[in-house]
């Protein structure tokens, strides 16, 4: 997830194992460790257009890494006299932050390498979008209050506020077993049989859902929403070919493509602009129009093959806001 939510989590959680003995400085460390995996993004500026994917949650997210990143975390801070005194305690606290992190991104759509080196499987569970403020929101509050201790609060409102995040995460579970049920639906009722398939959240919620499988060939996406104690609505949304690697393309573009294809699971369409986009992230619920991707530039002698990130469509949040408050855009879906 982005870096907030993951420091507020590493900070709520390290201040219910540490806080006794170390206070707010818990707090602190913990946001460190739950962070600090991210550093991996300094790797995606060294030239090479494939590197934000094949190397951002790698592994530094992984389960094995998380006692290193743990002591990195807590290093600046043994430095300090008064924390040295409490060691144990302070690297506690930034191991207990660090090993939040992996964790977390595995619930979004990215990937992450979890179980690094033992498998170079990217673990995403699609329980919750990159970005949420339902599920950090609670956790920064508890944390903010905790830390700064007013009269009438004492430390278990951080532990509240752990609780409402965990329960939403929980929310977001059982959200995805019901898009993957109303998208098994959706796909019978066109007589298509899924060769692969997958359901994400839209930005920011888990009430609207991106659907997206692969018949014959072709990708088709959809939208989904699923209001708790109403029956699902649908968005009827189009169809496009995979991306197929072509014999003329280039020892390097190949290359980078196949490693792009990997990372997107699959889920590469190529747009009218030119974009090879990775499809699980669209700025469209039910359309195709990827977040980020790649260009081809085939008259170009310095650089064959670029990285390419969309401009966010004007008005786009409006319709996404629309569809969550009002439904405006999806119907009624009876099998």
């Amino acid at each position: 997830m982005d870096p907030i939510s993951q420091a507020a989590l590493g900070s709520a959680v390290a201040g219910q194992f540490c806080s006794k003995r170390l206070g707010s400085w818990s707090l602190l460390l913990g946001a460190c460790g739950g962070a600090l995996a991210d550093i991996d993004v300094v790797w995606g500026g060294l030239g090479d257009p494939a590197l934000p994917w094949d190397l951002h949650r790698h592994f530094t997210h992984a389960l094995i890494f998380i006692p290193v990143g743990g002591v990195l975390a807590a290093l600046p801070f043994l430095l300090l006299k008064k924390l040295r005194e409490e060691w144990r305690s302070v690297l506690l606290a930034s191991i207990v932050g660090y090993a939040t992190h992996g964790f977390l991104d595995a619930a979004t759509a990215w990937g992450t390498y979890l179980y690094w080196p033992f498998s170079d499987q990217r673990v995403g569970w699609d329980w919750i979008s990159v970005i949420d403020p339902l599920f950090t929101l609670p956790l920064l509050v508890g944390i903010g209050l905790t830390a700064s201790r007013p009269k009438g609060i004492t430390r278990y409102v951080n532990t509240v506020g752990l609780i409402a995040a965990l329960l939403y995460l929980g929310f977001g579970v059982v959200q995805h077993e019901r898009a993957l049920s109303v998208q098994q639906d959706l796909a019978s009722s066109r007589g298509h049989t899924m060769e692969q398939h997958q359901v994400t959240p839209t930005i920011g919620n888990v009430l609207i859902w991106r659907s997206l499988y692969v018949h014959e060939g072709q990708v088709y996406a959809d939208g989904i929403r699923l209001i708790p104690g109403r029956d699902p609505e649908f968005q009827q949304g189009t169809s496009r070919p995979k991306f197929i690697f072509g014999d003329d393309l280039t020892e390097r573009q190949r290359d980078i493509l196949n490693r792009l294809h990997v990372f997107a699971e699959g889920y590469l369409v190529q747009e009218d602009d030119g974009l090879i986009g990775d499809q699980r992230f669209s700025y469209e619920i039910a359309g195709f129009q990827a977040l980020w991707g790649v260009k081809l530039l085939a008259d170009s002698k310095v650089d064959e093959i670029v990285w390419h990130n969309s401009p966010f469509p004007e008005g786009r949040i409006q319709e996404l806001i629309q569809a969550l408050l009002k439904g405006r855009g999806f119907e009624s879906f009876a099998p």
